[in-house]
Parts: structure tokens; C-alpha cells; sequence
């Protein structure tokens, strides 16, 4: 099958007949040539009219695949359980990538800090268990075994010990800095692919 990327306004040709973008799309899908989904969705410049999509299809999934890979393999090197939490997601790399990105986010120490501060039980309860089901979910052992201290350390005492429950949040804390430079690191990686 040959795909051709000649637009004819919100319309493409496929094999040498019209579509409208979300039909192609989805034609695309159950023909299982997802790849040039990544054409017509990418910002990289088209194919010339009339050639054949397929090579260049089959070279952009090879490089997203690639990307992909550098990316789990920069969190394994992080100690990232990164099979294990990419089994749990089904199998989809890529939506994992996108969970393991929204760890900052997560990691809301402040809140945290602040709930220890003032003593308050369910805040503190709440964002640390919050926490530790993030990073057991993705694999982040870490910070997931310093968050279940963390709470272990709470149901016993409450606040009685709070210095105990400051170095578990420290430790979260650096546990949290190696992993952003995971993080910066892969968006180089993403960077350089998209650039490239």
C-alpha cells in the first residue's frame, strides 16, 4: 500500500483516493500502519507528492522506537524498576514515559513539609501515601520504600517523632533529585530527536 501525504485541504490521498483526516487516520489504524499517523500528526517536513510513505514511515517509527529506548534505558540506569511498571501500563513505553514525567509534580514535599509543620494528620497521611503509590506504580523504588518508611514511621507514632519523619522526607528528597536529573536527561534525548 502506498500512502501519500498531497493535502487537499483537510483531506489526504491514500492510494489514490480521498480522505478526510480522521477517517484516514482510523483506516490507518485497523490496516495497523500507525506509522503514518506520525507523518501526518509530526511537525517534520512531508514527503515530496507521490512518494511512497512507507520507507520514511518505517524510519521515523525506528527513531521514535530508538527515543523510546534511550529514554527507559536512562531510568534504568536510575535504578527504575522500569519492566515491571511499563508491564503494569500494558506494555505502552510511551504512556509510561508520560506518567514518569508527571513525578515532579508528585513529589510535593512542600505540601508535605508544611502538613508536618503543622501537624496535620490527613494532609500528611494523604500526600505521602499519594506519594508512595506514584512511585511503587513506576517503579521508583527509592522513593517508594523511603514513603512507606515514611508512613510505617507515622502509624506508629503520629508526630511524636518528628525528626524521624524529617530525614524520611529528606531522603525522598535527594531520592527526588537524582531522579530529576533522570529527567532533564531524557528531555535532552527528546530534545535532540526532535531537533534532528
Amino acid at each position: 500500500m502506498y500512502i501519500y501525504s498531497r493535502p487537499a485541504g483537510p483531506q489526504y490521498f491514500l492510494a489514490n483516493r480521498l480522505f478526510p483526516l480522521a477517517e484516514l487516520k482510523k483506516l490507518c489504524y485497523n490496516v495497523g500502519a500507525v506509522c503514518a499517523l506520525l507523518m501526518f500528526q509530526s511537525k517534520a517536513p512531508r514527503p515530496l507528492d507521490g512518494v511512497p510513505l512507507a520507507q520514511t514511515c518505517k524510519e521515523r517509527n525506528d527513531q521514535f522506537m530508538d527515543e523510546i529506548q534511550s529514554c527507559l534505558d536512562v531510568l534504568r540506569e536510575n535504578d527504575v524498576d522500569v519492566d515491571t511498571a511499563v508491564d503494569r501500563l500494558m506494555g505502552n513505553d510511551n504512556l509510561y514515559l508520560e506518567f514518569i514525567k508527571r513525578l515532579p509534580e508528585e513529589l510535593n514535599l512542600a505540601t508535605l513539609r508544611d502538613a508536618l509543620a503543622q501537624e496535620d494528620a490527613e494532609s500528611f497521611h494523604f500526600h505521602l501515601h499519594n506519594l508512595k503509590g506514584f512511585a511503587v506504580n513506576l517503579g521508583i523504588t527509592e522513593i517508594a520504600e523511603a514513603a512507606q518508611a515514611g508512613l510505617t514511621e507515622f502509624r506508629i507514632s503520629q508526630f511524636r517523632n518528628i525528626t524521624k519523619l524529617e530525614g524520611l522526607l529528606q531522603e525522598i528528597e535527594a531520592s527526588g533529585e537524582k531522579f530529576a536529573s533522570a529527567l532533564v536527561e531524557i528531555k535532552e534525548i527528546e530534545n535532540a530527536n526532535n531537533d534532528a
